[in-house]
């Protein structure tokens, strides 16, 4: 086996030149400081749905019923002690700070101290009036039928007020502006809750398909190296393998942990909510994607030498160093190669992968020799392969408008793709 690749210092035993222990501590106190600071944040988040259910909304209403006591103290200062006044300031203060706490029902005591206020002889203050309006979007934000009934009584109480009171401010179309702004208001808290549930609609579809996406990518890594174990342990059982044993169950070993690796890796992705980040080998870089890659290849040839088969793999230097957010596309499509040929082609047969890149595109392309009969597992005979991997990539990469050509005959299959770095479009399972 060849692969066309610069030589490099080995990758799996760096030597060891003293800085990799303060890396590693530096990295493992990181690691450290993030999840402190992540249980922090959670315990304010706690803290504060403790004694606000709508903390936006609970900041907006202590906003405005902060000026509205403030202009409140003021006329009852200024003012004749009344008693009527005097009750209606403490319904208004305790209304206030309901409405702050729970808004839901603070909304609704709020626009039950504005009624009193219109019906009685007491003056309002403009900024209660205010208050009263806010009370009603955020009433149909939360309920709409709750918003629409204190709207309507809102307006009915205007409008008993104007007859009651010669003086009222809602004569002379005082009345019509009233009642266009608590439409105003109504409309507001309406279009906010449609918009708030078609934002979490988003986000939920988001994280379907985040998870689609986690659990197709797992499938590719663990089946190939699931599979990959089960070929070299059925060669090793039988004795059929030239190789050392301790060696071939090494190799068995390295899969395993790589396929532990990607279980967990995907569980915290799951558990994280999109904060964990992708393994390093599925990121970065196009000119870290061909580190990775000639990586990636050398411990695939590696697994297929064990098991018999011969190939080479070229992977011309260099890479563009254009950013890209292919580089898992393009890892887990070179992984699920490999698996392919592990799977159907023949041993004896020889296969060819080249991996070019350009400023505009990345270009893959293996040809190998089918095997006549495909090898199946020992004690899995009825097992039969998912056929989701390639299919996944296929349309990951037609999605790309990249191109995706695979020609077989008896002796041959051949498979040519290209990847555009730049796409007009997203993949659909992103």
């Amino acid at each position: 086996m060849t692969a066309s690749t610069s030589t490099s210092p080995d990758r799996r035993n760096p030597p060891d030149d003293g800085r990799a222990d303060g890396n590693s501590q530096e990295g493992a106190s990181r690691q450290q400081r993030q999840p402190a600071a992540a249980s922090a944040s959670h315990r304010l988040q706690a803290y504060i749905s403790r004694y606000f259910i709508h903390p936006h909304i609970s900041l907006l209403a202590a906003a405005a019923g902060t000026f509205t006591l403030i202009e409140s103290v003021y006329w009852a200062s200024t003012s004749p002690v009344e008693m009527l006044g005097t009750m209606l300031l403490a319904l208004r203060f305790a209304a206030i700070v309901s409405f702050v706490l729970r808004p839901k029902p603070g909304s609704c005591l709020v626009v039950v101290s504005q009624i009193l206020d219109l019906l009685t002889s007491v003056s309002t203050p403009t900024t209660m009036l205010i208050t009263s309006l806010i009370a009603v979007g955020v009433a149909s934000f939360l309920d709409a039928r709750l918003g629409g009934a204190l709207g309507a009584l809102l307006v009915a109480a205007a409008l008993a007020g104007m007859i009651i009171h010669h003086d009222s401010a809602m004569h002379r179309g005082g009345i019509l502006s009233f009642v266009a702004f608590v439409l105003i208001a109504f409309g507001a808290g309406l279009l906010t809750r449609l918009n708030t549930r078609h934002r979490a609609q988003e986000l939920q579809n988001l994280a379907l398909r985040r998870n689609a996406l986690i659990a197709q990518r797992l499938h590719d890594y663990t089946t190939n190296d699931m599979n990959n174990i089960i070929m070299l342990a059925d060669l090793t059982l039988d004795g059929d393998s030239d190789h050392d044993s301790a060696e071939t169950i090494q190799l068995i070993r390295s899969n395993a942990l790589n396929a532990l690796t990607q279980t967990r890796q995907a569980i915290l992705a799951l558990r994280d909510d999109g904060e964990a980040q992708c393994p390093s080998h599925m990121a970065g870089k196009p000119s870290d994607l061909r580190t990775h890659l000639i990586q990636l290849v050398d411990e695939q040839q590696e697994m297929l030498d064990r098991l018999g088969f011969t190939g080479t793999v070229f992977v011309p230097s260099p890479f563009p160093e254009t950013d890209t957010q292919h580089a898992p596309l393009i890892m887990g499509l070179v992984k699920e190669l490999f698996g392919n040929i592990a799977r159907h082609a023949a041993p004896d047969g020889g296969y060819v992968m080249t991996i070019c890149a350009s400023d505009e595109e990345c270009d893959l392309s293996l040809s190998d020799t089918p095997a006549g009969i495909q090898r199946q597992p020992q004690g899995q005979g009825d097992a039969k392969g998912l056929g989701s991997g390639m299919r996944h990539y296929r349309e990951q990469i037609e999605a790309l408008h990249g191109q995706w050509h695979i020609e077989q005959t008896a002796d041959s299959w051949t498979l040519e793709t290209r990847i555009p770095w730049d796409s007009k479009t997203t993949p659909r399972a992103e």
